[in-house]
């Protein structure tokens, strides 16, 4: 058994240093290279230095006065700005020595690399085995598409697209579900999972958004498929397997003098969870207040550009994400769709095995969103029902 462990711990370290290693070897070329025209990185460059001269004036470094696009404009008064933040203190422990346009350049380069160690983490945190998590590792940074600003390369190569808030918040999400849904289930490491929300939420807004819906979701979908489980598991094997349990119980329940306590209720597991999740939704609200409230008092004098294509907004519909999804583009686009068998066959293997609460995960996390991603022109006015969705969506 120990010769066992020992194996698969080795082969659970090769994955993650295979994954890490070939994000390092594979994007190495395309940093070394300082092609920032035209992309996110001179916005986010500018939007650095700015927090880096608050700081050298005493200024209030979370909401500094950028005066060199247009007229001048408070971005950060909108704008998620941890990320900011980071490349700033980041200068300052160099002692000045790497520029921000340096550290946000290199930085991004190393969180893009380690991107599989979060999923690796995140998916022995929901409980899922050594094996698994780092099979999930090794695959998760080859996602390919049609620059869609999802977790592919071309969302933070420099020279395409340049997200660079969103690299940070890529990283976070995925360890702030798992730390969130800990809390929920077990109602412990609340100052992890506000820590980690908290910091997801302020370096991408609809990242953070994304992150409260999805527990929210995995709230009511696992507390059901508990309470299910739990009666099949009563209803399951040979009639004296049956018997012998109804025995047990009913000898558990004359010596406890109650016979309730055996079958979990549904409501109280529900309840128990929404009053969780709505504890961790306002220590996450209170600790970013210092941003969200004038962002929501401010919000009138915010206007979206009448440049941008609606489909950012509204997306592309049914018709088209399905079709998009089966032919491979979702994922592997314009290359043969191994990274979409692999999904496919994993939320089959997910359903089939519905009755362990891990595998609904990964079901509850790819299903909504993905009925979400096909928007208005599927859903209409019902997007309106989701929280926020005028001024987020």
């Amino acid at each position: 058994m120990r010769q066992f462990c020992c194996r698969e711990s080795f082969v659970v370290v090769s994955l993650l240093v295979i994954a890490v290693a070939f994000n390092l070897f594979r994007l190495l070329p395309s940093f070394l290279v300082d092609v920032t025209d035209g992309t996110d990185v001179v916005l986010h460059t500018l939007l650095a230095e700015a927090v880096v001269d608050a700081v050298k004036d005493g200024r209030n470094f979370t909401d500094p006065w950028q005066g060199t696009m247009g007229m001048g404009h408070p971005v950060l008064h909108y704008y998620q700005h941890l990320p900011h933040i980071m490349v700033a203190l980041l200068h300052f422990l160099t002692l000045g020595t790497a520029s921000a346009a340096d550290v946000l350049h290199w930085s991004t380069y190393v969180l893009v690399s380690i991107f599989p160690l979060s999923i690796y983490w995140s998916a022995r945190k929901f409980g899922f085995d050594g094996l698994i998590s780092a099979a999930g590792a090794l695959v998760a940074s080859v996602i390919a598409t049609n620059a869609l600003s999802g977790f592919a390369y071309s969302s933070y190569v420099v020279g395409v697209q340049g997200l660079y808030t969103q690299v940070w918040a890529m990283v976070l999400l995925p360890i702030a579900l798992a730390v969130g849904y800990q809390v929920l289930h077990e109602g412990r490491g609340y100052f992890w999972a506000v820590l980690l929300l908290a910091a997801t939420l302020m370096s991408h807004i609809l990242y953070g958004y994304m992150a409260f819906i999805t527990l929210g979701v995995l709230v009511f979908v696992t507390s059901l498929n508990f309470n299910l489980s739990f009666q099949a598991s009563g209803q399951s094997g040979s009639r004296s397997q049956r018997r012998r349990s109804r025995r047990s119980r009913a000898s558990n329940s004359s010596s406890q003098g109650s016979t309730s306590a055996d079958t979990p209720s549904l409501a109280a597991i529900l309840l128990t969870r929404v009053k969780r999740l709505l504890v961790l939704f306002l220590l996450v609200v209170a600790v970013t207040s210092y941003f969200l409230v004038p962002f929501f008092l401010d919000l009138r004098y915010f206007n979206s550009s009448g440049l941008i294509d609606p489909i950012l907004y509204d997306s592309h519909g049914a018709s088209v994400v399905i079709k998009g999804l089966f032919q491979g583009d979702l994922f592997d686009f314009d290359r043969f769709p191994s990274l979409t068998i692999l999904v496919l066959a994993g939320l089959v293997v997910c359903l089939s095995r519905w009755r362990q609460p891990i595998y609904l995960v990964p079901v509850v996390i790819f299903a909504p969103w993905l009925l979400l991603f096909f928007g208005r022109p599927t859903w209409g006015s019902l997007t309106n029902l989701l929280p926020l969705s005028g001024d987020i969506l």
